[in-house]
């Protein structure tokens, strides 16, 4: 990974990561809201994620160095940095998924606090963050359900999704109340919908179409359900 400034010759750029790495690393970064630290991703396959942060403060004297906060652990990890937490989506200890708050200062598994812990029926899939709030994605019983938490792991409700289907591509924004994911099912072809976490939506919101690809079956046809046999 290399720091490049705008305006300068990019043969300059100094190299920040990945010095003697193998080269079967898969490496990605992020910033925190401020600005203020870097996350880096460091994906060892579908085993593990390591992950390391740095402060942006001061890139070139000690501050600015890469320091572990989960690392050699056998994991999946990700997630952003708020303030001085991270929050993160891991399988570690959870095989369904959980999502943990880890102070960047203290960032030993003893201290970590599980904001939302595994569920017994629901698999977490994705996570995002809008304004002041976790976006999580997950499958029940192979069925997408959408739902937003505050960053203390609280319940604010469940986005109603238009019928029983799948959903991917959820975005979000740190400064933005609104989040955006991609639904389709059986009968409906991928769309884009938008949806708001702000306190003034509805107690049960109705997520609003963006994008919307040509209908080929009339709905009303046409019935989905899903049936559980003992």
């Amino acid at each position: 990974i290399f720091y490049h400034k705008l305006g300068t010759d990019p043969a300059d750029d100094p190299k920040i990561y990945g010095e003697g790495c193998a080269k079967e690393l898969s490496l990605g970064t992020s910033l925190s809201e401020d600005g203020r630290y870097m996350l880096l991703h460091v994906s060892h396959g579908w085993r593990s994620t390591d992950l390391y942060f740095r402060d942006e403060t001061d890139p070139a004297g000690p501050a600015g160095r890469f320091r572990p906060i989960v690392e050699g652990i056998d994991a999946h990890f990700g997630g952003r940095i708020i303030g001085e937490t991270l929050y993160a989506l891991t399988n570690y200890q959870a095989s369904r998924y959980r999502v943990v708050g880890i102070d960047l200062q203290n960032p030993a598994p003893a201290n970590w606090q599980t904001l939302i812990p595994e569920a017994d029926d629901l698999t977490i899939e994705d996570v995002a963050f809008a304004k002041g709030h976790i976006i999580v994605s997950g499958l029940k019983h192979a069925v997408a359900h959408l739902y937003v938490y505050d960053l203390h792991g609280k319940l604010q409700r469940e986005i109603h999704l238009p019928t029983i289907g799948s959903v991917t591509g959820l975005a979000a924004d740190l400064e933005s109340d609104d989040f955006f994911f991609v639904f389709e099912s059986f009968l409906i072809p991928p769309a884009i919908y938008r949806c708001s976490v702000s306190k003034d939506a509805p107690a049960q919101p109705q997520p609003e179409v963006i994008l919307a690809s040509a209908q080929a079956v009339d709905p009303n046809l046409v019935s989905i359900a899903q049936v559980f046999y003992p």
